[in-house]
């Protein structure tokens, strides 16, 4: 898609706050903003929703720009913070990702009817 060079001008009328953004930024905005309201708009039932989230995405963007101790801090080196922990979720009770291993594991941790016994582990 070739971008004209008013249409970052537009973008500055439209939503002023991209003038904080660096030029490389305000076009990537616009270009991604033509795309998305295409998509959406090629939907059977078109969810503006989905507009505004990238227009929220990028305006925060433009607030870290606009600031810039809170630049200075986004955008420093940092050291190392070691190793990562892994998500819990049913791969921390020790079963995979299959169906079969989730319809267990679900078993294993769903609630009994009163009255009813768990069978030991």
């Amino acid at each position: 898609m070739s971008l004209r060079s008013d249409d970052a001008s537009d973008a500055s009328e439209a939503f002023p706050w991209t003038r904080f953004l660096p030029p490389e930024d305000r076009r990537a905005f616009v270009v991604e903003l033509m795309e998305v309201r295409r998509a959406v708009e090629s939907l059977d039932q078109p969810n503006p929703a989905l507009l505004a989230q990238l227009i929220a995405a990028w305006q925060h963007t433009a607030e870290i720009h606009a600031d810039p101790e809170l630049l200075a801090l986004v955008t420093q080196e940092i050291d190392d913070l070691g190793p990562v922990m892994p998500a819990h979720g049913f791969g921390s009770l020790g079963v995979g990702h299959g169906t079969a291993d989730l319809a267990t594991s679900a078993k294993a941790v769903a609630p009994h009817e009163p009255g009813e016994g768990r069978e030991p582990a």
